[in-house]
């Protein structure tokens, strides 16, 4: 099934995901919605002739110069949805998955998720009120917020047994990231290569960009080639790669198990944990639904 060249410039999730997202994990609070009046008093403090500037800075900058930015800031932190209508009117839906408890949100800083949320309600309201020769323009920059988002997002995918692997030796194949006529969950990699560690095509790989990023997926071997690595296109852009020279890394969960035999007691658990981060897996997920999603300019 084509997941990703069917998913038609979506941007957002719609009412059927959120539905689905609410009946998995609830109604959201009311203080958790990021409103259109909100983004609004934040541009008038940000616009303030006398003001904006020092409320800019102790915003983004943690620069507490005045008591109630502390308050601001930890209601700030607690928003994790935006609502917003799509260039064809539908409406969509920006939503956060929880943070842990451990996370102190009245510490007086901005964390990273809260600060890229309230600058795409920013940048959507300048869109909102734009000439319309700027339309284009703006609506790029706001779609390119929405996509650090997503690659915030993906941090949280992991659970804490798998990221434990990080601290392990991980020596797989790179090379510059080649598309392919290839699915999500799919990868072609060199036949040598292959031969050499004894693969087969279905065995699961780790998926990163090389040098390893702070993120990471998973794939199957779908075929063999003379000595290029091939991904799809659209899921190298979520490991925040483009094909402009970027290299790409495969790592074969049999190779993992060879060379970290003696520190991992459950191999199936670590295949487990793999096989979760396919990206037609991920995806199932209702709060990253969109995480992977359809570019022109990817394909």
């Amino acid at each position: 099934m084509k997941i990703i060249q069917n998913l038609s410039n979506l941007i957002g999730v719609n009412e059927e995901v959120k539905n689905e997202y609410v009946k998995a994990y609830g109604n959201p609070k009311v203080y958790e919605v990021l409103t259109m009046s909100e983004v609004e008093k934040i541009d008038s403090l940000f616009s303030h002739e006398l003001i904006g500037t020092a409320i800019k800075e102790m915003l983004w900058n943690g620069e507490l110069e005045l008591p109630e930015m502390k308050t601001l800031i930890s209601l700030l932190n607690r928003k994790r949805i935006f609502i917003f209508n799509d260039r064809k009117g539908e409406k969509r839906f920006v939503i956060l998955p929880h943070l842990s408890a451990e996370i102190d949100l009245d510490n007086g800083t901005l964390n990273y998720r809260a600060s890229l949320l309230i600058k795409a309600g920013l940048r959507y309201q300048e869109y909102l009120h734009c000439q319309l020769e700027d339309k284009d323009t703006i609506w790029n920059k706001f779609e390119n917020l929405l996509y650090k988002i997503k690659l915030d997002i993906t941090k949280q995918v992991f659970s804490k047994e798998f990221k434990q692997f990080y601290q392990m030796k991980f020596r797989g194949i790179s090379g510059v990231a080649l598309t392919g006529n290839l699915e999500p969950d799919e990868i072609e990699l060199p036949y040598w290569y292959a031969k050499k560690n004894n693969l087969k095509k279905g065995d699961l790989v780790l998926v990163t960009r090389d040098p390893i990023q702070n993120l990471v997926l998973a794939g199957r071997i779908a075929g063999f080639t003379r000595n290029e690595c091939r991904v799809n296109s659209n899921v190298f852009t979520w490991l925040g790669g483009d094909h402009d020279g970027d290299k790409v890394q495969f790592i074969p969960l049999s190779v993992i198990l060879k060379e970290n035999s003696d520190f991992i007691e459950d191999s199936a658990k670590l295949e487990e944990e793999l096989i979760a981060i396919l990206p037609t897996n991920v995806v199932k997920r209702p709060e990253l639904a969109t995480l992977l999603e359809y570019r022109e300019s990817s394909l």
